[in-house]
């Protein structure tokens, strides 16, 4: 690449129409409220622009941590018009706010507080406008895999933003993603369950589910085993994230061709171009 063109690329903005296939949320805390805490970021005006933060480590939000959250996919970058972020209670302070975007940093600020109704907001014109923003470079290459451990954090990003507010995380139960085959990753997670009458006490019930990755025209994934009765949702919800960001990091299959997906010995979920099966 000419010195020019190399410049040129050191200088340029997001790229509107880049495909998003995973946006981060990296945060400093310096203060928390006392309590079960479960903020939210919101990234758009539409429902699904709304991430609730409900990680299963309780210390992610310990004063002077810094920890990433995966957020509800949006299709491109232009639909990134915000980066507010809202407490229910108390009062939420951070020393450092940052965004990214296909795990490459597109804003980065120094913080504030948030209270209920008073949300700490980088409206559409500041994220543009920031050094992150404006010298992104053109967009990153396609991954080739999505790793285990992206895949863990995504689905519990996932599973913990999708829950009912009578629901919370059973953390005496560590969350496990085993690979069973080439075909399947089987995850095992507890839940707690509340009343919200609080006639009946509370009970704790375990979700299991297998989550396989598909081909075709494009790379998904699918929830695959018997549904149980107290999913309230969660494995649909995490698996819907993590197949739109299958079918964006893998894009289209070459022409005349087909994609296939599998897990390999590590796995990671990994996909490649094969013939196009007639008849």
């Amino acid at each position: 690449m000419a010195v020019g063109a190399a410049a040129e690329a050191a200088t340029t903005a997001v790229p509107a129409a880049m495909s998003v296939w995973r946006v981060q949320v990296e945060l400093t805390t310096t203060s928390r409220p006392a309590g079960r805490f479960v903020p939210a970021v919101r990234l758009n005006a539409t429902s699904e622009g709304v991430t609730n933060l409900n990680p299963f480590f309780t210390e992610d939000f310990t004063p002077g941590r810094t920890v990433r959250f995966d957020l509800r996919l949006v299709p491109t970058a232009a639909d990134l018009t915000m980066l507010r972020l809202g407490t229910p209670t108390g009062e939420w302070c951070l020393s450092k706010v940052s965004l990214l975007v296909n795990e490459r940093y597109a804003f980065t600020s120094t913080g504030g507080c948030t209270q209920p109704g008073r949300p700490l907001e980088f409206g559409s014109a500041t994220l543009r406008a920031n050094p992150s923003w404006t010298s992104y470079g053109s967009a990153p290459a396609r991954p080739t895999s999505m790793s285990i451990v992206s895949l863990r954090e995504r689905t519990l990003s996932a599973i913990g933003s999708a829950m009912p507010a009578n629901v919370s995380w059973d953390r005496t139960l560590v969350p496990t993603f085993n690979q069973e085959s080439s075909a399947t990753v089987r995850v095992r997670l507890g839940v707690v369950v509340s009343d919200p009458s609080g006639i009946e006490a509370p009970f704790t019930a375990g979700i299991i589910y297998g989550v396989e990755p598909r081909g075709g025209a494009a790379v998904t994934a699918v929830r695959v085993g018997p549904v149980g009765s107290y999913e309230f949702g969660l494995p649909g919800a995490a698996v819907d994230q993590v197949s739109r960001a299958l079918q964006r990091m893998a894009g289209s299959p070459a022409l005349g061709m087909r994609l296939v997906s599998w897990y390999d010995a590590f796995g990671a979920v990994v996909w490649a171009n094969a013939p196009l099966v007639v008849g």
